[in-house]
């Protein structure tokens, strides 16, 4: 349940700020109106990124700390996070592989 409402914030969150970037670079929506909108999308996106790094730590997949997704959330460590999700997402494929 909890995972699947990170999905549908992550996901609504990323369309959300695509449209508005959308609308802004389209000249429908000034930079300030457009701004004072982001905050709505940004927290969907912010929680996918707390969400998700939470529910790997504890299944144990996710060895990295909670700050890493608090800063991924502000792109401060948006790379690194990626990194660190991507690696996990690769030994958890090679372990399958091994098993099947």
């Amino acid at each position: 349940e909890r995972s699947r409402r990170a999905l549908v914030a992550g996901v609504s969150g990323m369309l959300g700020l695509s449209l508005l970037q959308w609308l802004l670079v389209a000249g429908v929506l000034e930079f300030q109106v457009q701004a004072g909108l982001l905050l709505l999308p940004f927290a969907g996106l912010l929680y996918w990124f707390v969400a998700t790094g939470r529910i790997g730590r504890e299944a144990g997949e996710f060895r990295h700390r909670e700050r890493v997704d608090w800063l991924a959330a502000f792109y401060v460590g948006h790379a690194w996070w990626a990194y660190r999700v991507g690696t996990c997402l690769w030994r958890i494929r090679d372990e399958a592989g091994r098993v099947s």
